[in-house]
Formats: structure tokens, C-alpha cells, sequence
């Protein structure tokens, strides 16, 4: 039964892969090299109160790459490159709660990384 299950995980993310996704670059930090990607893109908005108690809005990106396509975990600090609607855009690799983490398994195969990002 596993394999079956396996075998449909991997066909989904064949198809996530070939309907779902739009092209980005990854670069590890520290490196001069760019690794290009599919990602399936979500997008979050989060409030929090900074320390003069002002209320700041924060927009999180949620990257969901194959690690197929990106076999090193993400390290905090990582650039997540993407060109929106002709805007090139670049985020870093963290979490806004330093008790949260960066990344996760998308999948419970790991076949997938969940990515996430603030703009850099």
C-alpha cells in the first residue's frame, strides 16, 4: 500500500511541477551560483507589533520546490529570486518568529521543500 501511495505522490508532484509553477532562481548564501527552479508560489500577509508598539504588515512568500531541483536544505539567509508581472523581485530565506523554521517538508515523501521567505 505504501508504494502505492508513493508512486501517486510522485505522480502528483510530476503534475504540480508541470501546471503549478513559475521559474525562479535560488542562490545559497555565501555563493555566486544560481540554481533555476519551478516553484508553486502562496503568498501570506502577517501583522506584527514592533517594539514601539507600532503595527507593521508583512508579507511572507511560501516556496514549494522539488528537491529534485534543489537537493541542499535552505539556509536562513538563502535568495529566492522570481519576476513578477515584469518586476523583478528578491527574497531572503528566514522566518519572522526565530523559534519557527525556515523550511519544511511539503510532503511526508520529502520529496517537496517548503520555503519560507520575507522580501529582502
Amino acid at each position: 500500500m505504501a508504494d502505492m501511495i508513493r508512486t501517486g505522490a510522485k505522480w502528483l508532484e510530476g503534475k504540480r511541477l508541470a501546471h503549478a509553477t513559475t521559474s525562479v532562481v535560488y542562490r545559497y548564501d555565501g555563493t555566486n551560483v544560481d540554481i533555476a527552479c519551478d516553484a508553486t508560489i502562496a503568498t501570506d500577509t502577517r501583522q506584527n507589533i514592533d517594539s514601539a508598539g507600532a503595527l507593521i504588515t508583512i508579507q511572507i512568500r511560501t516556496f514549494l520546490i522539488a528537491v529534485s531541483q534543489l537537493a541542499n536544505p535552505p539556509k536562513k539567509g538563502d535568495r529566492i529570486t522570481l519576476v513578477e508581472e515584469g518586476v523583478t523581485k528578491i527574497y531572503s530565506v528566514a522566518s519572522l518568529d526565530p523559534r519557527d523554521k525556515h523550511w519544511t517538508w511539503g510532503d511526508s515523501f520529502e520529496l517537496t521543500r517548503k520555503i519560507t521567505a520575507t522580501p529582502a
